[in-house]
């Protein structure tokens, strides 16, 4: 099967419980050469897909904003969702807010959160990772004087943040974390903001940092 959609993004499309999530972003016309930036707001969605038959299921208006500056080779909607068989989570960016947003498989929104600004001259890209009952996401951003980088868990059934931690070299990177097994261990790795560093995902606590 085939399906078109009206939105482009760089979002990969994620496979759970005999659904495909893809997001992208309805962009409009191109703007004409040497024209101002259009403000006009535009949909961010979600779109679920019927696994065996190409069928929409439903689409979601996640939310509307104006176009964010961005590199030329990134797009509106470069986020991949993360889903559990229950529910899909997808993050966009709302500026100068970073939002994550829950849905459950039938389209209905559950709960959305804001982890606090972002800022980036390349746009945004920062994926949901999902671990036991976390949702976790990476806030490194080109911080400006008083404010932080960050890594935030929400729990997934809430939205609640159980936990954040600073990240102190304040440099955007669009790298989700990875977890893994060490030793028996939960580890998350997380590259980027001029280091790589590995946490414990359950309290976030940095267990070793490369500069």
């Amino acid at each position: 099967w085939k399906l078109p959609l009206p939105a482009d993004g760089h979002s990969s499309p994620v496979v759970s419980k005999g659904k495909v999530f893809v997001t992208g972003c309805v962009e409009g016309p191109p703007p004409a050469k040497g024209a101002l930036p259009d403000s006009t707001p535009r949909p961010r969605v979600l779109y679920c897909v019927d696994r065996a038959t190409g069928r929409l299921d439903w689409q979601r208006e996640v939310l509307t904003a104006p176009l964010e500056k961005k590199h030329k080779l990134n797009s509106y909607a470069s986020s991949t969702p993360a889903a559990d068989g229950e529910r899909v989570y997808v993050t966009f960016f709302d500026a100068p807010k970073f939002r994550v947003f829950c849905y459950d498989f039938a389209g209905k929104l559950v709960w959305e959160k804001s982890p606090g600004e972002f800022q980036s001259m390349h746009g945004f890209s920062s994926p949901p990772v999902l671990y036991k009952d976390l949702v976790i996401v990476n806030g490194d951003q080109d911080a400006p004087a008083g404010k932080a980088a960050y890594l935030v868990a929400f729990d997934k059934r809430t939205g609640e943040e159980r936990w954040r931690i600073d990240r102190p070299n304040r440099l955007r990177s669009y790298c989700p974390p990875t977890i893994f097994d060490v030793d028996g261990k939960p580890q998350m790795v997380l590259t980027g903001s001029k280091c790589v560093a590995g946490y414990d995902p359950d309290t976030g606590r940095q267990l070793w940092v490369v500069q």
